[in-house]
């Protein structure tokens, strides 16, 4: 994101400083215009009790205006704007509180959010977490003077968090730059190949991998799959060695020519995400894969799939269920109809990719009026 934009604006003849957490990966820190600022991460960990949320928010918001009112001191000049790209409510309330001096009165601020209230929570914890998004918007409403505009990245995000707020909350595209490359031509004897790709969480599905590629391995012997995943150990992996014969694992992460090169060395993508967490959130694999012209598996009632039946055609499907099965038996339909879904997603993706892409973003965040 920070390297997309910082891109972006170079193209548009833009000055850009970028704020970034002192921890961050050792080549953002090494680019110019990236200044170390920021002390604790975007997210934090489940919430131990209603103190600990409480204060966890209040502590990150504190430390958060004040490395901002630190840094900005004497930094900013009229018609200036400020840009934060993935916010929570902590960030939402440390804007709030710098705000209430920051010069020049001319300033803008643009905000977008990508998690919803109850990322990773439920219950009590949910709306609580609720409630301080609430708190967090009165103040920014009141510290921001009208400069600031707030954007969501995805529809069902945009109402939800308009339901917390009488700020005006807009959509913003998906900041996603595509490298497309020409693929190998398959063996003839070559059979489906299925990619997952991401961090091995539950909420991800990863956990429906083991069984459900245990299943079509049975049915069709040709089958292959690709895993990629940071968190993953491939020699810890314990899955039976007839799924562990024909997997390819890919530790590590890659910078996006790569991974989009790594992406069409599949058939399809597999994005089995838990439709209960990815209701509000999107998917940057999903887009990425759809923009490259890629099938793709998800599960019924999630964003993915929403998004997949808005397009002419839609370029995969959608299991039934959360469940291994159901998985299993979309990678069998999709493995015998492999041509048919090749061919919807080549035809989905040039729509696709003309809607989400990182020029749109910019020009909507930039060109967004006071």
């Amino acid at each position: 994101m920070n390297l997309g934009f910082r891109e972006s604006c170079r193209q548009r003849d833009i000055d850009l400083r970028c704020l970034v957490n002192k921890e961050a990966d050792e080549k953002i820190l090494a680019t110019p215009g990236m200044v170390p600022t920021f002390t604790h991460s975007i997210v934090y960990n489940q919430p131990k009790d209603d103190l600990f949320l409480f204060g966890i928010n209040y502590h990150f918001a504190m430390s958060f205006g004040d490395e901002l009112r630190d840094t900005m001191a004497d930094a900013l000049a009229p018609g200036d704007m400020v840009v934060l790209h993935t916010v929570t409510p902590t960030h939402v309330l440390g804007l709030a509180r710098w705000l209430e001096t920051a010069e020049p009165d001319d300033l803008r601020v643009r905000v977008v959010f990508r998690f919803p209230p109850n990322f990773r929570m439920s219950g009590a914890h949910a709306e609580l977490n609720a409630a301080i998004y609430r708190f967090a918007f009165s103040l920014l409403a009141r510290s921001g003077r009208d400069r600031v505009r707030l954007f969501a990245d995805s529809d069902p995000l945009a109402a939800c968090l308009s339901e917390l707020t009488d700020m005006r909350m807009d959509v913003a595209p998906l900041p996603i730059a595509y490298f497309p490359t020409a693929r190998q031509a398959p063996s003839p004897d070559a059979g489906p190949t299925f990619l997952y790709a991401g961090e091995a969480r539950m909420e991800k599905g990863f956990h429906l991998l083991r069984d459900a590629f245990s299943r079509i391995a049975a049915e069709t012997p040709s089958v292959r799959f690709i895993v990629q995943a940071a968190n993953v150990d491939p020699a810890a992996v314990d899955w039976p060695d007839a799924v562990l014969t024909r997997t390819t694992f890919a530790p590590g992460t890659m910078e996006p020519p790569a991974f989009h090169a790594f992406l069409g060395s599949a058939d399809a993508v597999l994005v089995p995400y838990d439709p209960r967490e990815y209701t509000l959130r999107t998917s940057h694999i999903f887009a990425e894969a759809i923009g490259l012209g890629i099938p793709v598996i998800t599960t019924a009632g999630s964003w993915m799939h929403r998004e997949m039946t808005k397009l002419d055609r839609e370029p995969g499907l959608a299991m039934a269920a959360f469940t291994a099965d159901s998985l299993a038996q979309a990678m069998a339909v999709m493995a015998s109809q492999l041509s048919d879904y090749k061919a919807a997603a080549a035809t989905a993706a040039p729509q696709w990719r003309a809607r989400e892409n990182f020029e749109n973003f910019v020009d909507v965040i930039l060109g967004a009026e006071p």
